[in-house]
């Protein structure tokens, strides 16, 4: 559309409406098509041509209280689902099992939940980004859970191989959530800010690959001797992030994506948008 391929963006906008399977009566015919194209065309021009079409930078994820929410959402999650993968990752030595064959195995449930989740979003429209995330977010607390509790009845040897299963599904989750993130970062982020909003968060992500080779060791630093502390400190960042996904922003599935930064401001007691 920026560079003024109409003709292409109709075949295009029809090949998607064929493809997702929406019936001719719902549809626009190829006149309102084609004039809704060539609308958005010109707007796409004169916007170009005003302050709308400026650069923007880092600060601009602070203009409306909505983009600094959901920025400061995403980035957790980033950071939260990292710095536990990680850091099991890096304490599978202390599964049972090969480290080869726990490695083996947690690529195969990654691919496997991938393609599943993937199915379960195409299928079907309740199945969206918070219902995936909570899933995933929920059966992760879970197993830190059980394992704490393992570790505090001194039954951890008892249940190893469930500890295992446990430890191996989490990690599998864990990077499924991180999928969810950062489709739900692209959905919620309008476009001008899309890119700077999405490098905060994989910046995020890099402090939690960086924290995660510590967490299992802080009884070196804290001189504190309580074996479930890394399980413990894992369980509240996981709970975070679930209240933080689940509450405080909104549900992006099928939501039409934003070009602008829409700052509103009441004029004369009505509420106006601006662009931004």
């Amino acid at each position: 559309m920026q560079k003024g391929k109409v003709l292409h963006a109709k075949k295009v906008f029809l090949a998607i409406e064929k493809f997702d399977g929406i019936p001719e009566s719902k549809s626009l015919n190829e006149i309102e098509l084609e004039s809704f194209l060539d609308n958005e065309h010109d707007t796409q021009i004169s916007e170009s041509n005003t302050k709308v079409g400026k650069q923007h930078s880092f600060w601009h994820l602070f203009k409306t209280r909505e983009i600094m929410t959901g920025t400061f959402v995403i980035a957790f999650t980033f950071f939260a689902t990292t710095l536990i993968n990680y850091s099991i990752m890096f304490n599978l030595g202390a599964v049972a099992g090969s480290i080869y064959m726990n490695s083996i195995l947690i690529g195969l449930l990654r691919y496997s939940f991938s393609l599943f989740s993937g199915l379960l979003d195409y299928k079907f429209e309740r199945f969206n980004r918070k219902m995936c995330h909570g899933i995933c977010s929920i059966v992760t607390i879970s197993i830190i859970a059980a394992i704490i509790v393992f570790c505090l009845t001194n039954t951890a040897s008892t249940f190893s191989t469930l500890i295992r299963i446990g430890v191996l599904l989490s990690c599998a989750m864990t990077s499924q959530a991180i999928i969810v993130a950062s489709i739900a970062s692209n959905e919620l982020m309008p476009t001008a800010i899309r890119s700077i909003s999405y490098s905060t968060a994989q910046l995020c992500s890099r402090f939690g690959i960086v924290f995660a080779p510590h967490v299992f060791h802080l009884n070196l630093y804290t001189g504190i001797d309580f074996p479930e502390l890394p399980y413990a400190i894992l369980l509240a960042i996981g709970l975070a992030d679930f209240f933080f996904f689940r509450f405080l922003i909104p549900e992006t599935k099928n939501k039409p994506l934003e070009d602008f930064i829409r700052k509103k401001t009441v004029v004369n007691e009505e509420e106006e948008e601006d662009r931004v």
